[in-house]
């Protein structure tokens, strides 16, 4: 799966692009043009000091509140510490933040530190080493000038919306990733610190943008006519009316480089699905306790059909060592999408959000919700904190030992219940995808309404859990006598069914009393009748 730039650079548009300058109107800014912002006296890496000239320009803009404006680097701490082992990453993040107070050297340098950790949350494989970033002082001084000409623009000529933005249900599986910089009330915006005139890929990704703003569930785009490219290394901005650009052009990008109308198209809005969902989700692990794979399926709550299934493998991880890695592809199981695990997320969080889903079940769930941070704002719940437990699963045998609460003391693994609930033969697939589905089939077998989930809740508070009812074992005043459903579970091992239990209290070979709606048989005609087994 990939990122809105890598298609836009990589597609093969016609002889000379989809659109080009030749639909833009080219405003010239005058701002410090004295200043000299030549890249190839600067000492950083090109894109990163783009990242850090968009992100101080939202901290002025913003009113000067780090947190807004580095938020993907403070996601991509809390992955570098809870995913990728960095100790003390969001506390390193936090202490660059606090240094960020104002366009001098040290917060220049503070923000390309901090910015370092987007590559976590953007592109694991591309890390780079905090502590190696030190901008030299013509550096610092290009980027001061550049945030100061774009905090000058954007002051002068708009009135800000929104200051960073996601397509949040206008990804597709084609594209899982990407967001923009800037809103105005007719206007989206691309920051651009480039030595030239943009490029034909990226006029591309700005339209594809405003297109998957389009698709979007967020109403902000509806009045957006215009997009723009402004660029305060060379005092440019760059305009284009929508309404210039050919219908059939718009309609290319969205079914060949987007992917709508195609079988992989993301879900349009539906408000019907969208309050009656949730989703399975499963993950697989390497020795490392790396998340390698995962599969998710949403289903309707009413009825529990899936509507939707995906399978994702982290390609910079599937090849080291694991318990079930060769598990991984397996012929009955849809191809798996294999990408970075940011843009899986991504995509994840789109489908989730494009279908209203709020809930995540999972079997022992408390094991992947640790080892999913990026999806922790769900409510998660754990099935098997319904399905081990007897007041819920009425299939667990009554020979089974249970404790005070009524969940089973030991033996109760997804091959465990799915025995119970009368798939004999099941057995665990260990592939992300597989066991997801088998999951959703153990929620569709154990036929409860998705709210009884609530009491299994993994990061909510639970309601009180229904309180287990223990069945009566013997006859209060007639010795001897054991409750029916007693009589079975010592029977039920030697391969007696309660049908011919029921049918020998029918024939009166087991004597019995009925009393209080409970039915007692004779112990010693039990007894009895183990022997003869």
């Amino acid at each position: 799966m990939s990122t809105v730039w890598s298609v836009a650079k990589t597609y093969p548009q016609p002889a000379g692009g989809f659109i080009g300058i030749s639909d833009f109107e080219v405003v010239n800014t005058d701002y410090w043009t004295n200043i000299d912002t030549d890249y190839k006296k600067e000492n950083m890496d090109y894109g990163l000091t783009g990242m850090v000239v968009d992100y101080l320009s939202r901290f002025l803009l913003n009113g000067e509140d780090v947190r807004k404006a580095f938020d993907i680097s403070y996601k991509g701490a809390k992955i570098a510490e809870t995913i990728f082992g960095f100790t003390n990453a969001l506390k390193i993040a936090e202490i660059l933040g606090e240094i960020i107070i104002d366009l001098d050297d040290e917060s220049i340098r503070a923000a390309y530190q901090l910015a370092a950790f987007d590559l976590f949350y953007r592109n694991p494989t591309e890390i780079v080493d905090y502590r190696n970033l030190k901008p030299s002082k013509v550096t610092c001084e290009h980027v001061r000038y550049m945030v100061m000409r774009t905090h000058r623009f954007f002051i002068e000529t708009s009135d800000i919306k929104k200051l960073g933005f996601t397509f949040d249900g206008g990804y597709t599986e084609k594209i899982g990733a990407g967001d923009g910089d800037i809103l105005t009330e007719d206007t989206l915006w691309d920051i651009k610190t480039i030595k030239n005139n943009p490029s034909e890929a990226q006029y591309l990704q700005i339209l594809m943008y405003w297109i998957m703003g389009q698709h979007s569930t967020f109403d902000c785009f509806n009045n957006i006519s215009k997009i723009g490219i402004y660029n305060p290394r060379l005092n440019k901005a760059y305009i284009c009316e929508i309404s210039k650009i050919k219908e059939g052009i718009i309609h290319e990008i969205e079914k060949n480089v987007i992917g709508y109308g195609q079988a992989y198209a993301a879900p349009v809005k539906n408000t019907q699905i969208a309050t009656n969902t949730f989703a399975v989700i499963d993950i697989e692990t390497n020795f490392m306790d790396q998340v390698i794979s995962l599969g998710v399926v949403i289903a309707d709550k009413t009825n529990m059909h899936e509507l939707w299934s995906g399978y994702y493998i982290v390609n910079s991880l599937y090849e080291t060592p694991s318990m079930y890695g060769n598990m991984l592809f397996l012929e009955n199981i849809k191809e798996p999408i294999i990408d970075s695990r940011p843009n899986i997320m991504a995509i994840i969080k789109n489908q989730l959000e494009a279908y209203g889903t709020d809930r995540l079940l999972a079997y022992c769930g408390k094991f992947d919700y640790d080892r999913l941070p990026e999806l922790s704002n769900y409510s998660w719940c754990d099935i098997a904190d319904i399905a081990a437990y007897k007041q819920y699963n009425e299939q667990i045998p009554n020979n089974i030992s249970l404790c005070a609460t009524g969940k089973i003391k030991k033996g109760f693994k997804v091959s465990d219940m799915m025995h119970y609930l009368g798939e004999i033969n099941y057995t665990e697939t260990h592939n992300a995808l597989g066991d997801a589905l088998d999951e959703l089939r153990m929620v569709k077998l154990l036929g409860l309404d998705i709210s009884i989930y609530d009491e299994a809740f993994i990061n909510r508070k639970r309601p009180s859990r229904r309180e287990y009812v223990h069945p009566a074992k013997m006859h209060p005043k007639k010795p001897g006598y054991y409750s029916f459903e007693q009589a079975y579970s010592l029977l039920a091992s030697y391969g007696m069914s309660k049908e011919k239990i029921q049918a020998l209290v029918d024939e009166g070979k087991l004597s019995s009393i009925k009393e209080d709606g409970v039915l007692y048989v004779d112990s010693r005609e039990t007894i009895s009748i183990f022997n003869r087994l």
